[in-house]
């Protein structure tokens, strides 16, 4: 009797789905949109959902749509860039305290990351906003900041337990340097570790943008934002209901999305992790 598929099968299929419905929104928003998103017409505000406007109005006129659709853009770039620096500046830390191990420069690298890791996205990000004024360029550091200790604490533990193989024994007695070794032979065995984390860290880093645009430090006017339109809309709840829940629905299944699409690759990609009951 065969055994029943895992639920991690569909999951990375329904993942896929929803991401690609996101990347898709956000790609086409940069050439079409039904209507301008930034344009408003006050006598079409608070329009219900229609044949004119799919998603109804807000209270400028602005069509619901055409923002969700912007705004997939702008959380998604948020996401993937904040995703990108947490991956392209923890990986390398990670290797280098794993290629140290157990000395000074581990110990330095991994207690800096504990300091990071201490200050959440938002305390980051009202710090640059402090500094530099809220935008969505102190939100892309400030999530991504906190994303380095999550892929270099990662990157250490993988590359601890590939230090132990053969192979690098084998790569040592040809008298290859540590150094030569983490680049040529351990990081690409920790590409799919690193892969399944970085559709995760999007994940969070969608939630991330729009709870900053939600409380004014991420994207800034006249740029649509779902967690900015979340926040316009709480005053109008009971009257203009569409406001929040398109928004909130479209972070919900951006997240979910992700997020299913880095479960379901870590059941592709680590064949040891699908035999787990």
């Amino acid at each position: 009797m065969s055994a029943a598929p895992r639920p991690g099968r569909s999951g990375l299929a329904l993942g896929l789905v929803l991401t690609g419905l996101l990347a898709g929104a956000a790609v086409l928003s940069l050439v079409w949109t039904p209507y301008d998103p930034a344009a408003q017409d006050i006598g079409r505000r608070l329009l219900p959902p229609s044949a004119a406007h799919l998603l109804g109005t807000d209270h400028f006129g602005r069509d619901v749509l055409s923002m969700v659709m912007a705004g997939a853009r702008a959380s998604l770039g948020v996401a993937l860039a904040a995703t990108a620096i947490g991956l392209g500046v923890g990986a390398p830390l990670g290797l280098l305290a794993a290629s140290r191990r157990d000395g000074v420069v581990d110990e330095a690298v991994m207690r800096v990351n504990d300091i990071v890791f201490a200050f959440p996205a938002l305390v980051l990000a009202i710090l640059l906003a402090a500094v530099f004024g809220p935008g969505a360029a102190g939100a892309i550091v400030a999530i991504g900041l906190f994303n380095v200790p999550v892929f270099a604490r990662l990157t250490r533990a993988g590359a601890l337990g590939q230090w132990s193989r053969d192979y690098v024994s084998a790569a040592r007695a040809a008298g290859r340097s540590d150094l030569a070794i983490s680049i040529e032979h351990i990081a690409p065995n920790l590409a799919g570790l690193l892969i399944v984390q970085a559709a995760i860290q999007a994940a969070l880093g969608v939630g991330a943008e729009a709870g900053l645009s939600y409380v004014g430090l991420g994207v800034q006017p006249p740029s649509p934002s779902w967690g900015r339109m979340l926040n316009d809309a709480q005053t109008l709840a009971g009257t203009a209901p569409w406001l929040a829940v398109f928004p909130g629905l479209a972070i919900a299944l951006s997240v979910l999305g992700l997020s299913l699409l880095g479960e379901g690759l870590r059941d592709r990609l680590d064949p040891a992790w699908e035999r787990r009951p």
